[in-house]
C-alpha cells in the first residue's frame, strides 16, 4: 500500500522490469500509464489493452515518438546513480517491448477470434499454465471484449458487466484490476462522480464507495449505479486502492469543500471538514493514507488561523464564551498548526481578564459566576491541549475562583439560614449538585459535611416526618438516592 505519491522518476526506479510479465503487474501498469498517457489518453486507452493487443502495440509504435520518448524517460530515471549508461537501459527497454509483442501475437495465433458462447468466467477457468500466463491471457480476453468500444463510458460499462459474468469467482481478480486500470481516466472518474457539484460531495461519495455503502441517486448514470452496487456486493482490492488514489488526490486539490467564497464560508467549511475528518479516520489511520492526512491537514490550517478566529467565535460576548466556542474545536481539528492556532486564542481569552466579571460578563449572578467558572474550568481539563496550557489556564481560573467563592460563602450561608440536621443534609446536596463547587478540595468538603449530615441520628426521622404512608415514604427515599447520586456521594447506606 503506497501511502505517499510517487513522481514517474520514483515509480521508474522502483519498477524495473527485466520480462513481460513484471509489466502485466499493477506497478508496471502504472508505469507504463503515466510514461504512455497522451497516447493512451487520446486513443482511449487502458495500460491493459495496450500491453495485451498487437493491434495497439503497433499504433504506439507508429505514434510518431511517444514510444521512443516513453522508453527515454523510464531509462533516464533507472539508471541515475548507476553504472548502467540510458542507451544500455533503452537498448534493454526496446527488447523487453519486442518480447511482449512477440508473446501478445503468438497468443493471438493460439486464439483465433471467435465468438465463444462461455462466460468470462467459464473462459478464465478454461486458462492453463503459470499464473503469469493465466494472467496475461484473462487480460488478453478482457482486451477482445473491449474492441470496437470508441468511448471510456462503453468500456465502463462493458467491464461492469463483465463482472456480472463472473458471479463473483475467480475472474472477478482480473476484472478488478481492469476496473483499477479504467479509473485512471478523469472521464472514468466523471461517469463515477460527474453529478456532484461540489468537492465536499465527491469526497462523501468516494468514501462510501470505498466503504460499500453508496447509494446513488437516479439522476447518477447507469455504469454509476452499476458500480456502486458492485463495491457493495464485492471485494475488489485493486479498485479499492483506486479509489483510494482519487480521494487523495481530490483532497490535496485547492477547491473548497463548500461551494461559494472561502472568506465567507470558513464555519460552514470547516464543518465540513469535521465531518469528513470523521469519515476519513478508522481506527487511527485515513482512506488514502498519510497523503490524505496530510491534505486533511492544510485544509485545516486554511480554514483554521488568526484571520479567521473572529469569524469562528461568533457572537460571542465574552472571554469566556470565546474560550467555550473554540475548547471542542481543539479536538475536532487535525494537524499542529490548526491546534497551535486555537491553543493560543483560548489562552488569550482565558488568561488575558484580570477579574470574574471581566471573564464571565457583569451580567450573571455570584453564584452562577461560580458555575460558569467551574464550567470553563471542566472543558479546559477535558480537552487534548498540552497539559502545559491546561495547568496554566486552570491556575489562573483558581487565582479568581478562590476568592469569589469565599465572598459567596456558600457553606456558612446553609449553617446560618438551616435548622436540623434533615434541612441542613438537603441544603448541602443541593450545594454539592449545583455545580458551583471546583472539582477538589471544596466539593470534598461539602460532601464530607452533608455525609455527616446524613448519618445524624435524627436525620431520617425529621426527613420523612411529614409522610404518612408507606408508598410516600419509599418515594421520598428513592427521591433522597435520586439527589445523592447527583451530589456523588454515589449512594451511601442510610442511618438507621
Amino acid at each position: 500500500m503506497v501511502e505517499t505519491p510517487r513522481t514517474e522518476e520514483q515509480l521508474a526506479q522502483e519498477t524495473r522490469c527485466t520480462a513481460p510479465e513484471h509489466l502485466s503487474g499493477s506497478s508496471g501498469r502504472e508505469l507504463v500509464w503515466r510514461s504512455c498517457r497522451a497516447f493512451l489518453d487520446g486513443c482511449r486507452l487502458t495500460a491493459i489493452e495496450l500491453l495485451h493487443s498487437s493491434h495497439h502495440q503497433r499504433r504506439f509504435a507508429d505514434a510518431g515518438s511517444s514510444l521512443t520518448a516513453a522508453v527515454q524517460k523510464i531509462a533516464i530515471a533507472q539508471v541515475a546513480g548507476g553504472a548502467q549508461t540510458v542507451t544500455e537501459r533503452m537498448r534493454e527497454l526496446y527488447s523487453l517491448t519486442d518480447l511482449l509483442h512477440k508473446q501478445t501475437l503468438g497468443f493471438e495465433a493460439a486464439h483465433p477470434e471467435a465468438d465463444d458462447p462461455r462466460t468470462f468466467a467459464g473462459l478464465v477457468a478454461s486458462l492453463v499454465g503459470s499464473p503469469a500466463e493465466r494472467r496475461f491471457a484473462a487480460f488478453a480476453l478482457i482486451t477482445r471484449r473491449l474492441a470496437g468500444l470508441g468511448t471510456w463510458a462503453e468500456k465502463f460499462a462493458a467491464v461492469i458487466a463483465l463482472a456480472a459474468e463472473t458471479a463473483g469467482g475467480k475472474a472477478l481478480a482480473y476484472v478488478d484490476h481492469m476496473l483499477a486500470d479504467l479509473l485512471h481516466s478523469q472521464a472514468v472518474v466523471m461517469l463515477v462522480l460527474g453529478d456532484l457539484t461540489s468537492l465536499g460531495l465527491r469526497l462523501e461519495r468516494l468514501i462510501d464507495l470505498m466503504g460499500g455503502t453508496a447509494k446513488l441517486p437516479e439522476s447518477a448514470s447507469t455504469p454509476a449505479a452499476s458500480f456502486a452496487r458492485l463495491m457493495a456486493a464485492s471485494s475488489l482490492p485493486a479498485t479499492y486502492e483506486a479509489l483510494r488514489g482519487i480521494l487523495a488526490r481530490e483532497l490535496s486539490s485547492d477547491q473548497t469543500l463548500v461551494p461559494g467564497d472561502r472568506g465567507a464560508n470558513v464555519v460552514a467549511e470547516l464543518s465540513a471538514l469535521v465531518q469528513l475528518r470523521r469519515g476519513l479516520e478508522c481506527g487511527g489511520q485515513y482512506l488514502g493514507g498519510s497523503t490524505a492526512a496530510v491534505a486533511l491537514e492544510k485544509r485545516f490550517a486554511r480554514v483554521v488561523n488568526d484571520s479567521t478566529i473572529a469569524v469562528l467565535i461568533g457572537g460571542a460576548k465574552t472571554p469566556a464564551d470565546e474560550a467555550k466556542a473554540l475548547l471542542p474545536l481543539h479536538d475536532r481539528v487535525l494537524g499542529s498548526r490548526a491546534r497551535e492556532v486555537l491553543r493560543r486564542a483560548i489562552e488569550h481569552a482565558v488568561k488575558t481578564p484580570p477579574t470574574l466579571e471581566c471573564l464571565l460578563g457583569s451580567e450573571l449572578s455570584p453564584p452562577h459566576r461560580l458555575k460558569a467558572l467551574v464550567e470553563l474550568a471542566q472543558s479546559i481539563a477535558a480537552t487534548n491541549l498540552p497539559e502545559g496550557a491546561k495547568n496554566q489556564m486552570s491556575n489562573h481560573l483558581n487565582e479568581l475562583y478562590e476568592p469569589a467563592l469565599v465572598a459567596f460563602d456558600p457553606l456558612g450561608k446553609i449553617a446560618r439560614r438551616t435548622t436540623g440536621s434533615a434541612e441542613r443534609a438537603m441544603a448541602h446536596l443541593d450545594l454539592c449538585r449545583s455545580g458551583i463547587l471546583m472539582p477538589g478540595g471544596h466539593l470534598a468538603k461539602a460532601r464530607h459535611v452533608a455525609h455527616r449530615d446524613l448519618k445524624a441520628p435524627d436525620f431520617l426521622p425529621s426527613y420523612l416526618a411529614d409522610t404518612e404512608d408507606e408508598t410516600a415514604k419509599t418515594q421520598k427515599l428513592q427521591q433522597l438516592k435520586a439527589r445523592l447520586i447527583e451530589a456523588g456521594l454515589g449512594g451511601p447506606g442510610l442511618p438507621n
